[in-house]
């Protein structure tokens, strides 16, 4: 019984230890004092070395890390406001907590460090690497991110408010739950980016490559996407009302019960894509490509839809009341109870379309081409009341 009690006693005493050890190297804090005297015997003949050194709750602010050894350093609650961490190794350092508006961090490399509840607002990440950092609750607002590497960061409740990331590729990031209001990503790639449900409220993805991209219930009202890559993407129930998607390639590209209330498309590629179910009442289609589309139950009223290629698209039970559709192609369209009450639809060629059902209510039809091709025209209502 009594070897068994010392036996006891040396295993708490190993335990004891072994913890004490662990704690050791950030049992104490480096001094500010101690820190700068560091820095200045250093120099400029060698990069300063405080891998590891615990750092924590110091006034560092301004302080000149450039191309420092931070490796797996202790930061945390420290005040590093416009301190120089340029091309600085920063892997596996704690940064929870810290103060870094207006810090310099281009170039450093910050892969599985942890930036939980940092303040980054106004930082320079030109370049950084943040791969596998610890990013939530960060606030990153109006922070120049630009080509920066955010493969497989955790960024839950980030915000980014009018940050810029252009010429970054973010592809497959997870950046749910990220606010992105006013941000700038011109030109950055975001293949398979999760979105979902992100505020992208006024936010710049002009030219970017958004192919499948997941961005179901995203709110990208006054979104600026002009001429962006929209191959495949998802904007189930997506607030886009006002957004700007002139020129964009949306090839098989869903809009499913989307808010596209005076949204721009012109000129925009939109063959095979779905917008079944959308509103997109007021907005403008004028020019675009929509051959093989689908627009069932969408709600189209007042839209301009001007010299558009919508051959073999599907409009079946759609509302297109006061539209103006003229000189635009509807051949081997399905125009099934579709209702174009009130609208203006001078010169549109017919050929093989399907009006069956559809109400043609006050609509002024004349120069319409192929008439005599139409299908289920015997069918359609009030085309006594059109204008022929």
């Amino acid at each position: 019984m009594r070897r068994i009690f010392v036996v006891l006693v040396t295993i708490a005493f190993l335990v004891a230890c072994s913890a004490s050890g662990k704690r050791s190297s950030f049992a104490k804090p480096m001094a500010k004092v101690d820190v700068m005297r560091e820095i200045a015997m250093t120099g400029n003949l060698r990069p300063v070395d405080f891998s590891g050194k615990n750092l924590s709750d110091l006034d560092l602010s301004q302080t000149n890390f450039r191309g420092a050894n931070l490796k797996g350093a202790y930061f945390r609650y420290s005040d590093l406001t416009e301190t120089n961490f340029q091309n600085a190794d920063l892997s596996g350092a704690d940064l929870r907590q810290t103060k870094l508006p207006g810090a310099l961090l281009a170039g450093a490399n910050l892969r599985g460090a942890n930036l939980e509840n940092a303040d980054l607002r106004g930082a320079v990440l030109d370049e950084a690497d943040l791969s596998n950092a610890n990013l939530t609750n960060a606030k990153m607002d109006r922070a120049s991110m630009r080509n920066i590497n955010l493969a497989g960061a955790t960024l839950t409740d980030a915000s980014l408010i009018k940050a810029y990331l252009g010429d970054s590729n973010l592809s497959g990031v997870d950046l749910r739950k990220v606010n992105l209001k006013g941000a700038d990503l011109f030109g950055t790639i975001l293949r398979s980016t999760n979105f979902e449900g992100t505020n992208l409220r006024s936010v710049d993805l002009s030219h970017t490559d958004l192919s499948g991209a997941n961005l179901k219930r995203a709110d990208l009202s006054f979104a600026n996407l002009q001429h962006a890559l929209l191959f495949g993407a998802d904007f189930y129930e997506a607030r886009m009302d006002k957004s700007d998607l002139r020129g964009a390639n949306a090839f098989r590209t869903s809009f499913m019960g989307a808010d596209l209330r005076k949204a721009q498309f012109r000129g925009a590629n939109l063959s095979e894509a779905n917008f079944a179910n959308s509103d997109a009442r007021e907005a403008n289609l004028l020019e675009v490509t929509a051959t093989n589309a689908s627009f069932t139950w969408t709600n189209l009223t007042k839209a301009i839809m001007r010299k558009s290629d919508f051959s073999s698209s599907n409009f079946s039970n759609a509302t297109l009341v006061e539209v103006n559709i003229n000189e635009s192609k509807l051949a081997f369209a399905k125009l099934v109870a579709t209702d174009f009450s009130g609208s203006d639809m001078q010169e549109v060629d017919f050929a093989s379309a399907d009006v069956s059902g559809a109400n043609l209510k006050n609509t002024n039809m004349r120069g319409a081409k192929n008439m005599h091709r139409i299908i289920g025209l015997d069918r359609a209502l009030n085309l006594d009341r059109s204008l022929l």
